[in-house]
């Protein structure tokens, strides 16, 4: 088969999103020729992942600083479950996690950095002025959530947020 004179070429994608495999069916066509073939096709996609920078052991809160977010081509995209690593601080390893590898919702656990009944560290912060005193947690807090505290000093009740396991800052 020969093709003479301007050659004309058309391609047809039948591709689903974030699947390995797909077709195209290509058109080759001349003023008295025309020629279709299907091709078979190995598809890789751009996605984004959360990989471990550092090995994370089971139980270790999963802090932002060791995670980062990377792009690569792989052939099926996992959804991502969090939108950026910062959402990862209210969550501990259920399994170890070697460095690199990717983070899976299905690895981590939701625990809260204060529970209800636990001692705490209570700060009062008021300019160049910190004051720490004990405390003990009446319900339960995670990352930036306040959270009701009683003094053990004077027995009030404070309300502060959550900014580290078992520290509370009240203003």
């Amino acid at each position: 088969m020969i093709f003479k004179g301007n050659i004309q070429i058309k391609v047809k994608l039948s591709v689903r999103e974030g699947l390995p495999r797909g077709s195209a069916i290509v058109t080759l066509s001349s003023a008295d020729v025309r020629r279709k073939v299907g091709v078979s096709l190995s598809l890789l996609w751009k996605c984004k992942r959360l990989v471990a920078v550092e090995p994370i052991r089971r139980g270790e809160r999963v802090f932002p600083h060791r995670v980062e977010e990377k792009e690569s081509f792989v052939q099926r995209c996992t959804p991502v479950p969090f939108k950026n690593p910062g959402e990862l601080i209210d969550y501990v390893a259920v399994r170890d996690i070697p460095a690199g590898s990717e983070i899976r919702r299905s690895f981590l656990s939701k625990k809260p950095m204060v529970r209800a009944g636990d001692k705490v560290t209570i700060l009062y912060r008021r300019g160049g002025l910190e004051i720490r005193f004990d405390g003990r947690a009446l319900g339960r807090g995670f990352y930036r959530e306040e959270v009701p505290v009683r003094s053990l000093n004077t027995g009030k009740v404070l309300r502060g947020k959550v900014i580290a396991d078992g520290i509370v800052v009240v203003r």
